[in-house]
């Protein structure tokens, strides 16, 4: 076990049971949210390099560097339903071959749409079917996450990059719009 999986013992058993709980008992609207947020860490009182968060997210954007999870919310309540924290690079990797390794969790490990897509496959999981609106921001959206979104029973709307693959630039290239905003 390394020292960062040691670390992380407490708080992912809080997380999944959250998870649980919040899958188990509670309705929500046909509106759902996928983003990330920042989380701040207080520990014993020293730097959180020394003693305490394994991990945490140094974002230019962003004046602090703290912990970071992805979550999906109930847009109408405003309740985050699913919580993932992010981890290191490393950790994520190991986590990614062990959702491969399962036979119910192949979405989760579906290599074709990013990481970002198994990240809101993952999320989405205990609604799928469900028919409900998932919106999300760049880093979940792509053209194969929402092929996938329709592919296990919701909706989406999310920003996709002009890069991405599969977008159909033949179309929108030469689309002109008569004012900004429309």
């Amino acid at each position: 076990m390394s020292s960062e999986q040691y670390h992380w013992m407490l708080v992912d058993d809080f997380v999944a049971n959250i998870n649980k709980y919040r899958t188990r008992t509670f309705v929500p609207s046909s509106h759902l949210k996928a983003d990330e947020s920042m989380i701040r860490w207080y520990d014993v009182g020293e730097s959180y390099i020394n003693a305490g968060i394994p991990h945490y997210s140094a974002i230019e954007r962003k004046p602090d560097n703290d912990g970071e999870i992805q979550n999906l919310a109930d847009v109408v309540s405003g309740i985050m339903l699913r919580l993932k924290i992010v981890k290191s690079m490393a950790e994520e990797e190991a986590n990614a071959a062990a959702a491969a390794n399962e036979d119910d969790n192949k979405d989760v490990a579906a290599e074709e749409g990013g990481k970002g897509m198994r990240v809101l496959l993952e999320l989405v999981h205990p609604w799928q079917d469900s028919g409900c609106l998932v919106t999300a921001d760049a880093y979940f959206a792509s053209i194969e996450a929402a092929l996938k979104m329709k592919e296990v029973g919701l909706n989406f709307i999310g920003n996709v990059k002009q890069c991405s693959r599969r977008l159909p630039m033949e179309v929108l290239g030469n689309a002109t719009l008569p004012m900004r905003g429309c």
